[in-house]
């Protein structure tokens, strides 16, 4: 059961805010996902087999746990300042602990709150420069997290896979922080308006108040291998499912439950019923692992696509006359579909007979 959080206190800390219908908890019972409690510093977090919910008492509002959630339920709390110039973007971020004196645009409590997901749509929304500040991170009580630097360092691998550029990353003391800061936002001013873009603005009053309506709308999660292009078909993605087809009963728990739609079942357009695996929709949630009782089902995290379809043969079960399908690969049989599959039927003409 899912515990409703507070989206606003009348504290100073902000407890993170959840959309409780994300969470695979909801979506699963039996979900093994422990991301948000394993990757708190203050063990907030907590669950157990009656509810998932945070101890007010313990969180620092730091933030940490959003970027871990696969599914995007714990909405981050502390956004980036971005600056757009003629020729990109820059975004600009602070950690509370910097001694960077009269900063406060993109201040955050800690820098490692950035995730994967934000970076890939920086990247996509032609930001190509992250400058940073920061504290000293090996002093800090909110150590062993995954850090900044990792994160860029994946998204920079693949983008290289790509032959695309990559995205600088440049960690600056308080001074030149505010100075890098400071020259940006003096170039993105210098860019004069055209005719068009000039009407534009003045209209943008009443516009603002239809963007602040849309701001209290949850925007819809996005997996993170949908940010990037796909320049072959075997390009490597942050989350890759795949089947084991000789393991496979073609039960379909794992088609029912993805929440994302990576994992598919087409039997309409296609000659051959089959599952398609859609990669770059994975968000890593691992529902299609927890519900496979075959341990078909495995999920590599920054691997390549092996398959993205898997032909499935029709058959019909000889206890319960139903049509079932199972991957072409999958030895053949007892014939029986995955629900009588489970039953011993010998033991029930025993009882029947008996």
């Amino acid at each position: 059961m899912w515990c409703d959080l507070p989206r606003k206190l009348d504290t100073e800390i902000r407890l993170p805010e959840v959309t409780g219908e994300r969470c695979v908890h909801a979506l699963l019972e039996q979900a093994s996902c422990r991301a948000c409690v394993e990757g708190c510093p203050r063990r907030a977090w907590v669950i157990d087999d009656e509810m998932l919910g945070i101890d007010p008492q313990l969180c620092d509002g730091c933030g940490l746990c959003a970027p871990l959630c696969p599914q995007g339920a714990i909405e981050p709390l502390f956004s980036l300042k971005v600056k757009k110039t003629a020729s990109g973007g820059a975004a600009f971020a602070v950690c509370e602990h910097a001694e960077a004196a009269g900063i406060d645009d993109g201040r955050m409590p800690c820098l490692h709150v950035i995730g994967l997901t934000e970076l890939l749509q920086l990247y996509r929304d032609g930001v190509n420069h992250l400058v940073t500040s920061r504290g000293d991170c090996s002093s800090c009580g909110r150590g062993g997290v995954e850090h900044l630097e990792q994160r860029v360092a994946e998204v920079n691998r693949m983008l290289a896979e790509r032959g695309l550029k990559a995205l600088s990353h440049r960690d600056l003391d308080g001074a030149r922080w505010l100075k890098a800061y400071r020259r940006v936002s003096e170039l993105a001013a210098e860019q004069t308006l055209d005719r068009r873009a000039f009407f534009r603005g003045a209209l943008k009053a009443p516009a603002d108040r239809l963007e602040q309506v849309m701001e209290e709308i949850p925007d819809a999660f996005t997996a993170p291998g949908t940010l990037l292009p796909r320049t072959v078909p075997d390009d490597s993605l942050p989350f890759v499912p795949r089947i084991e087809a000789e393991n496979c009963n073609g039960c379909d728990a794992c088609v029912r439950l993805c929440p994302q739609d990576a994992i598919t079942f087409d039997d309409g357009d296609s000659a051959v019923p089959e599952y398609r695996i859609f990669p770059e929709q994975c968000s890593g949630c691992g529902i299609c692992t927890d519900i496979c009782e075959r341990e078909a089902v495995t999920l590599a995290q920054w691997g390549r696509v092996a398959e993205e379809t898997i032909p499935l043969r029709s058959e019909r079960c000889r206890a319960c006359g139903v049509r079932f399908h199972v991957p072409e690969a999958a030895p053949v049989g007892h014939g029986l579909c995955p629900i009588c599959g489970k039953t011993n039927h010998y033991k029930n003409l025993y009882q029947v007979m008996g």
